[in-house]
């Protein structure tokens, strides 16, 4: 299935653009993405996803024609 994928600016993603359409199996989930996009299982922790502009657990199945927008926070001051 076709999924849209964004990211926030401060992460760089290599292997894919940002609102580029990948191609992801039936029901992955954020995580999956993550993994697919070669994001280390130690720092998806930290990102948030959001699915069609709502936030979403990792867990949760995406389903086609989904926008995933993954979340990078920032803090400082």
């Amino acid at each position: 299935m076709k999924i849209t994928l964004t990211y926030n600016g401060v992460m760089q993603i290599p292997r894919y653009k940002r609102g580029e359409e990948i191609e992801v199996p039936e029901g992955a989930t954020p995580t999956d993405v993550m993994t697919l996009c070669e994001i280390k299982p130690d720092h998806q922790k930290y990102i948030i996803p959001f699915i069609n502009n709502q936030e979403a657990r990792a867990r949760t199945p995406l389903k086609e024609k989904d926008e995933l927008s993954l979340f990078l926070p920032l803090g400082g001051g």
